[in-house]
């Protein structure tokens, strides 16, 4: 059994042994291939231990195209590598597929793809073409057309109602105005375009005034329309006179808050008053009719 397990051991041995490459030095055609052959046999002596060992590398040379004097940048997946002399060097793994981009300023990228499969991999690159130039943006214009007609329109934050911008560019919109509920949104820049936004007012509470007169059967107007109950907006503004033969007017102007009911009592005018006679003989009654303040003849 003992000498069975030693046939084993010494086959693998062997089988390990033949796979290891010759380190004659005069063979070696560059340092990278004397890199190359020592990686070679570390890696079947790891797997001989036991032990894992990282994959190969191959060294890919790119040349410039004859003629061409630009340097270029090499990337190949996130590493970069830079030309010097026209002549760029990309380690990579050996036996992969390697997709690989070659950027010049002012020139159309080269791209292509490789496996590398030996020590050395040389690309000879074809001549740059010139760039194009990057062809004019299209442009379309966003109105937004606001009711009220008056309400403030902001486009990407600035107060405007018209703007030009790049073909798929977004824009956003806000449409405001006092009293009403204001409306925002955003519109994709596909073509020249105007949207129509529309506000909706904001629901005001309704309050009711009642004049009640004295005398009853006394003339009442609410904002000059002869009337003794009005209804409008809360915090609206109304204008009653009360008015009556014989007796002085009153008249005001309240804001009405709530629905209420104000009592106006009027007083009779005098006899010296209502007989311009009798107020010439007696000055005293002249100045007083003059001081009634707002009251009303």
């Amino acid at each position: 059994m003992r000498a069975c397990s030693n046939y084993i051991s010494v086959k693998l041995k062997l089988f390990f042994m033949a796979q290891l490459k010759s380190m004659i030095r005069t063979q070696f055609t560059s340092p990278v291939a004397m890199m190359d052959v020592i990686a070679s046999n570390v890696k079947v002596l790891a797997a001989a231990l036991g032990v894992d060992f990282s994959d190969l590398f191959s060294v890919v040379v790119f040349h410039r195209a004859f003629g061409d004097g630009n340097e270029y940048t090499v990337t190949v997946g996130s590493d970069k590598f830079a030309s010097v002399g026209g002549r760029a060097e990309a380690l990579v793994v050996r036996d992969s597929a390697v997709s690989y981009t070659i950027s010049s300023e002012g020139f159309e990228d080269i791209t292509g793809s490789l496996v590398a499969s030996g020590v050395n991999v040389e690309i000879l690159l074809p001549r740059f073409a010139v760039a194009s130039p990057a062809p004019e943006p299209v442009m379309y214009t966003i109105t937004i057309n606001p009711t009220p007609s008056d309400a403030e329109v902001k486009l990407n934050g600035v107060v405007q109602s018209s703007i030009s911008v790049e073909s798929g560019s977004s824009v956003s919109y806000e449409v405001s105005k006092d009293g009403y509920t204001p409306k925002s949104g955003s519109v994709v820049a596909d073509s020249t375009k105007t949207v129509d936004v529309v506000l909706e007012e904001v629901p005001v509470a309704k309050v009711t005034i009642t004049i009640n007169p004295t005398p009853a059967d006394a003339t009442v107007k609410l904002n000059n329309v002869e009337q003794k109950s009005i209804e409008v907006d809360k915090g609206s503004q109304v204008t009653y006179e009360v008015s009556k033969t014989d007796y002085v007017t009153k008249s005001a102007t309240v804001t009405v808050s709530a629905t209420q009911t104000i009592d106006v009592v009027l007083d009779a005018v005098s006899a010296a008053e209502s007989d311009p006679e009798v107020a010439s003989l007696d000055p005293d009654v002249v100045d007083a009719s003059t001081h009634s303040g707002s009251e009303k003849k």
